[in-house]
């Protein structure tokens, strides 16, 4: 619990005698585990003359009563709305859901249907008869996934103020680093190709590449959940800390990554360093803005509800990431994506080639090359 306070210096006319000084006090955020008790000391000494005034402002009650966090946010509770503890920090939240819902919609409606160079069910026979790469990944999937439960698990917790829900906010936000983990530790796996849907199943899970990064994922989330107290603010923000740190240490590496005799993606390298540049950015300035909210909370930086810029920019750091798993991940077979396969009725051969490209200026897609036939 953080309260602004400010300093009333000695003046030549002395100390004010005007019936309009006044000192108003109001009722301070409560915190589950810090009582925050409001002193003024209204005695002046004649060495040094100043007073300090220790203040927060007004939290009005609402629907779900007094809060039960661990912890409490610059807003005003129950400001703008009754049922809504903090108005601004939980409508954000829907930038998490925004963002899980278009990369989930790239993945389903553009990136994979020009993959398979599906536009009719009679194209995605031939597909499936020259051996193109067979399936979509759940992975990339399973990462929209985590990045939508974390804006519901937020959404709740800022609109309640209640423990449980803060215990909900916090476990989800490992989802997507899970699954980001579990990306990784599969990069270099090689799907296999013209496989059944039953056969793709059973390879999923049997296979050492799958096995070892599921068990090894489900191990990490268990240990989490294991070591979580909701009382731990700096153990939680500790343990997610060095997750996002190992994240960005292995992804560098992979995008690095010398690929021998695989001319495309070595041509891709920049584009996934400069991608993972972004992410870093748009984490580190979320992370700028929530600690601003978090301890330097003041009546002046509440006007900007700086902690929704940290869910805007965060849910946009993990939407980038995941086209960065897509993209890198492909990159490393590209001898598959660019091999060739006959023509439909022509007989020659047709390349796919993809790269990444940037939609008004802050969306990037994976893009396919029109097809070359030889």
């Amino acid at each position: 619990q953080i309260t602004s306070s400010w300093t009333n210096y000695a003046g030549f006319f002395g100390e004010p005698t005007s019936p309009l000084k006044t000192h108003r006090t109001k009722t301070p955020k409560s915190n589950a585990n810090h009582e925050v008790t409001m002193t003024l000391n209204n005695s002046l000494s004649e060495s040094h003359c100043l007073q300090q005034i220790t203040s927060s402002w007004t939290n009005y009650a609402g629907f779900f009563g007094e809060p039960t966090s661990t912890i409490n946010w610059c807003e005003r509770d129950y400001e703008h709305s009754y049922y809504i503890a903090e108005t601004y920090n939980t409508i954000s939240n829907a930038w998490y859901i925004i963002f899980a819902c278009l990369a989930a919609w790239q993945l389903r409606y553009r990136f994979y249907p020009k993959l398979f160079a599906i536009q009719n069910r009679d194209q995605k026979k031939q597909v499936k008869m020259t051996g193109g790469i067979n399936g979509e990944l759940i992975r990339f999937y399973a990462v929209c996934l985590g990045l939508a439960l974390v804006g519901v698990g937020s959404w709740c917790f800022h609109m309640t103020l209640t423990v449980q829900h803060q215990m909900f906010d916090e476990i989800a936000m490992h989802l997507p680093i899970i699954c980001h983990i579990y990306g990784l530790l599969n990069m270099r796996d090689y799907t296999k190709v013209g496989l059944s849907k039953k056969e793709k199943r059973w390879f999923m899970f049997l296979s050492p590449f799958h096995f070892v990064s599921a068990i090894s994922s489900i191990v990490l989330f268990s240990g989490l959940l294991w070591i979580y107290d909701v009382r731990n603010q700096a153990l939680f923000e500790s343990v997610f800390f060095f997750e996002v740190l190992f994240c960005f240490i292995a992804s560098f590496q992979f995008a690095y990554e010398q690929a021998p005799g695989n001319r495309a993606a070595e041509r891709h390298k920049k584009a996934k360093v400069q991608l993972l540049w972004t992410i870093f950015i748009s984490l580190v300035t979320g992370f700028g803005v929530w600690n601003i909210d978090s301890h330097f909370c003041s009546p002046f930086v509440d006007q900007f509800k700086l902690h929704s810029f940290w869910h805007l920019f965060t849910a946009y750091g993990v939407y980038l990431n995941i086209i960065w798993l897509v993209f890198s991940y492909y990159s490393l077979k590209s001898e598959w994506i660019t091999q060739k396969q006959d023509h439909p009725s022509k007989g020659h051969s047709q390349y796919h080639s993809y790269s990444l490209k940037w939609n008004y200026l802050f969306i990037p897609s994976i893009e396919f090359e029109e097809c070359k036939y030889e």
